[in-house]
C-alpha cells in the first residue's frame, strides 16, 4: 500500500532498463543488481514475459507488491490457477504472491507489529533505517516503557512518526 499507494503506481520504467544500469553504472550495489538482472532474464523467459515491454520502478521492482525478481522467482504464486503468475494484472495472483511471502517470512496472523511507548525516549535510541537492531529487552532497560505485553527477547526497532499533533 506505501508504495504502490494500493497497485495504483506500479513505475513506468522498463526493469530491464532499470537492472542493468543499476548493475553496470551503479558500484556500490552491482553485485546485488548483477544478480536481479541475471534473476530478471531467467523470470521472463520462465514466465514468457517480454523483458523489453515489463515496467517497474527506478530499482526494478515489479507489480503491485514491488517484488524484485528473486522475490518474483521465489515467492509469486499462480493465485487464479491460469498457469502464469502476473503481478501486474491478477489480483488474484498478487495476493497469492503476497501472502506466500509472509508465509515464507514466518509472519504470523494477528500478532502485534507496532507499540507505542509512553514517557521520554532518548533520541540515540532510535533505528538508523529498517532493522530491527534490538530486543524489547534491551530497549526496556534503556528505559522505553512499553504499551506491550509481548515476548522481551522480540526483536525491535524504535522509531518516531510525525503525527498532526507532533512526533510520537
Amino acid at each position: 500500500g506505501v508504495e504502490t499507494f494500493f497497485g495504483r503506481i506500479t513505475g513506468s520504467y522498463r526493469v530491464l532498463d532499470a537492472l542493468a544500469t543499476l548493475a553496470f553504472d551503479y558500484p556500490p550495489r552491482s553485485k546485488f543488481f548483477t544478480s536481479e538482472l541475471e534473476q530478471f532474464l531467467l523470470l521472463t523467459q520462465e514466465q514468457s514475459i517480454d523483458p523489453l515491454t515489463a515496467s517497474g520502478s527506478y530499482a526494478g521492482a515489479m507489480g503491485s507488491p514491488q517484488f524484485i525478481s528473486s522475490s518474483y522467482r521465489a515467492y509469486a504464486a499462480d493465485g487464479d490457477d491460469d498457469g502464469r503468475i502476473d503481478l501486474w494484472n491478477s489480483w488474484a495472483d498478487i495476493f497469492a504472491s503476497v501472502a506466500n511471502y509472509f508465509k515464507a517470512h514466518k509472519w504470523q496472523a494477528f500478532e502485534r507489529v507496532v507499540a507505542p511507548v509512553t514517557g521520554t525516549v532518548d533520541p540515540g535510541l532510535l533505528s538508523n533505517g529498517l532493522r530491527l537492531d534490538r530486543t524489547v529487552a534491551e530497549l526496556t532497560a534503556a528505559g522505553v516503557a512499553f504499551d506491550h505485553s509481548g515476548d522481551t527477547g522480540d526483536k525491535a526497532m524504535l522509531f518516531m512518526l510525525e503525527q498532526e499533533t507532533g512526533p510520537a
